[in-house]
């Protein structure tokens, strides 16, 4: 984890999963993390810290991968990127004495698309 000029900002390498896609195709990820922006706030009590919470500052990022399709006749490898809005992905809490994300694990319609609904970040807090 890289600290930022401003006093509450971070930036870290996060792990990507890919799953999903066409049936048929192979997806072989280009790249398997990205640099990922964001804040840590801590809310502080009398008594201690009460919570603390992470923002993603991060919009979006590509996703480079290679896409192998099997035929009977032919392979028909390409390359595609992938844009992930990175806000629309669940964030999924695992609790921890340190505050860091830990990785995104990104699920693809038939299509190519995200599916948001299945997709998460995982952060730990």
């Amino acid at each position: 984890m890289e600290k930022t000029a401003q006093t509450n900002e971070y930036m870290q390498m996060v792990r990507i999963s890919v799953f999903g896609g066409p049936d048929n195709v192979d997806i072989n990820l280009l790249q398997k993390s990205s640099l990922i922006k964001f804040s840590i706030d801590v809310e502080y009590r009398s008594w201690g810290i009460k919570d603390i919470s992470v923002t993603i500052l991060s919009s979006f990022i590509e996703i480079p991968i290679e896409s192998t399709t099997f035929s009977n006749n032919q392979d028909l490898t390409e390359d595609k990127k992938i844009v992930v809005d990175i806000s629309k992905l669940k964030q999924e809490f695992i609790q921890s004495n340190a505050v860091t994300l830990r990785e995104m694990d990104i699920y693809l319609d038939n299509n190519y698309n995200v599916d948001y609904k299945s997709s998460s970040i995982v952060i730990e807090k």
